[in-house]
């Protein structure tokens, strides 16, 4: 985790977060505060391109949120036009050029934790239950 490289992620972050779909109406489903806290996490035990894909291939469930929405604000934090992008640069860089690879790992944690930070300073919403 690099401070600075955080700190320079963090008006990015802001942007992202409404962009992406996670915030909507200026307050963020609190489901997105396990998503983030997660992903962090699950990297370190499973590794990035796992997690990435796991959180690609989820669904909005009623109430639940999306978890790609959070592999959306981090591509868009980190400049990529879509996830899909950032997830095949990520493979490619996996198979092909390792040192380049722990850069981005690295790069998409510092984003991950910038989200986080971000995220804190907007009000949260339980939903509905139905």
């Amino acid at each position: 985790m690099n401070n600075h490289a955080i700190n320079k992620m963090l008006k990015k972050a802001d942007d992202a977060l409404e962009k992406s779909g996670i915030m909507q109406a200026g307050k963020i489903n609190e489901v997105y505060k396990g998503y983030v806290s997660g992903f962090g996490a699950t990297v370190i035990q499973s590794g990035l391109l796992p997690t990435m894909a796991f959180y690609m291939a989820t669904d909005k469930k009623e109430n639940k949120g999306n978890a790609k929405y959070v592999i959306v604000a981090i591509s868009q934090i980190l400049g990529y036009a879509t996830p899909e992008n950032l997830f095949t640069e990520c493979q490619q860089k996996f198979d092909t050029e390792r040192a380049a690879f722990g850069s981005l790992r690295q790069d998409i944690v510092n984003a991950s934790v910038a989200l986080k930070i971000m995220m804190r300073t907007y009000q949260f919403f339980e939903p509905e239950k139905k």
